[in-house]
């Protein structure tokens, strides 16, 4: 049973609090009362897609929520980037024929999911 459905399972929300960190310097500092806050972020690779956003750098806060299916539900403030606020996700991986063990990292797509681009984050 280990071996089709990986030994690790499911990142917990105490393995996401912290600050993660990408090769482009941006980061998320995720809270343990459900807050993050953002520094640097590129608007081309976080908001993919949205083309207003390409040449942006975002220093934003809002919500997290754990989902199942290692997804983090990211919810936005309203700011003066971000006018509607914004609501995203950023999915976990980590190693392993499943990925499903750690050391986790964070990323989202970037472009269409089918070329395999992740803006990745690392746990410091």
């Amino acid at each position: 049973m280990c071996i089709l459905q990986g030994c690790s399972g499911q990142p917990t929300k105490k393995d996401i609090i912290g600050v993660w960190v990408a090769e482009d310097g941006g980061k998320f500092s995720f809270e343990e009362n459900g807050s993050f806050s953002t520094e640097n972020l590129s608007g081309s690779k976080i908001f993919s897609g949205f083309d207003k956003y390409d040449d942006m750098k975002f220093s934003e806060q809002g919500t997290w929520e754990l989902s199942e299916g290692s997804v983090i539900i990211l919810d936005f403030e309203k700011s003066d980037n971000l006018q509607g606020g914004f609501s995203t996700q950023l999915s976990i991986s980590g190693e392993g024929l499943l990925e499903n063990n750690p050391p986790w990292y964070l990323f989202a797509w970037i472009g269409d999911p089918d070329d395999m681009n992740k803006y990745k984050f690392e746990k410091q």
